[in-house]
């Protein structure tokens, strides 16, 4: 399209066929009035009278009414020795409502994973955490800031990332941590881990607690970055509650044992005395069936 200050002076037939509108219908009308959706055209206007010239996006609407993504790039020239705008005007619509869609799936997403009530983490090659969601801060005294770049060791409060001055990963035990071989294995072998339970010693030098988890690992690549997402689900009080169920079904079982112990059967058409195995037992008896006849 040229225009002298939005003034359409000519048109290509492309600019015809992507809005529908006939040569005549737009030779001398403003582009912007014509073409442009309400809440567009103020910045239209701004940049046609500065002359701006890098590609910018706004919403248009076609003959028909239909609305659809442009994007805009302008050049000034010399025409018929007028000095004029050159416009460019491209459809993107596709490409826009993917990158809207992209947009509204990524914010449904980061509301999940900060809404979620267990601890999520994003860390790279380097075993550094490069985001992490609200239940991080829920449950630590440290800060956002804090955070970001550490080992997941300082961020749960690993007992053993205490006792090195290197922190996590330097200690003794490191090797062994569940955490950080579920989080080697996903980086090395681009496999996934769902609901792993594992033990991990958290707390400070005087205070050490053993906390019972769900480990899961997905690995992500982002920006050509390899990365693992990591979740951490404290069933601790689960497993104490399951723990003092398998307790008390233990002592109950023993309590219905040592009921049955004394227990016996008189048959006295048969003169015969049945007794349970374990007073058979305690009684001295060598058989748990005695004739009274005996």
């Amino acid at each position: 399209v040229i225009h002298d200050k939005g003034i359409v002076i000519d048109v290509n037939d492309a600019f015809l066929n992507l809005s529908g509108i006939r040569k005549r219908k737009i030779i001398g009308k403003n582009i912007v009035e014509k073409c442009i959706k309400e809440e567009y055209k103020e910045i239209c206007f701004l940049n046609i009278l500065s002359q701006y010239a890098k590609p910018y996006d706004v919403q248009a609407h076609k003959k028909t009414g239909e609305v659809i993504w442009v994007q805009i790039a302008g050049k000034p020239f010399r025409y018929h020795g007028q000095k004029v705008m050159a416009i460019a005007i491209r459809d993107i619509t596709q490409r826009k409502l993917a990158e809207i869609a992209l947009a509204e799936s990524e914010k449904c997403l980061s509301t999940i994973f900060d809404s979620a009530p267990m601890i999520m983490l994003l860390v790279n090659k380097d075993f550094n955490v490069l985001k992490i969601n609200q239940a991080v801060l829920n449950t630590s005294n440290k800060t956002h800031q804090d955070i970001i770049g550490q080992q997941p060791g300082y961020i749960i409060n690993c007992i053993h990332s205490l006792n090195n001055k290197r922190c996590c990963g330097a200690g003794l035990d490191c090797p062994n941590c569940p955490l950080r071989n579920i989080i080697n294995k996903t980086f090395t072998h681009r496999i996934k881990f769902h609901k792993v339970e594992a033990k991990i010693h958290m707390g400070n030098i005087d205070n050490v607690f053993e906390r019972d988890v769900l480990l899961s690992t997905e690995y992500i690549e982002i920006d050509g970055l390899p990365t693992v997402f990591v979740s951490i689900d404290d069933i601790t009080e689960r497993v104490q509650m399951e723990n003092i169920l398998i307790e008390k079904t233990s002592i109950l079982l023993k309590a219905q044992e040592l009921a049955r112990i004394g227990e016996f059967k008189h048959d006295l058409k048969n003169r015969v005395l049945s007794l349970s195995s374990s007073l058979a037992t305690l009684s001295g008896f060598e058989k748990s069936r005695i004739s009274l006849g005996e």
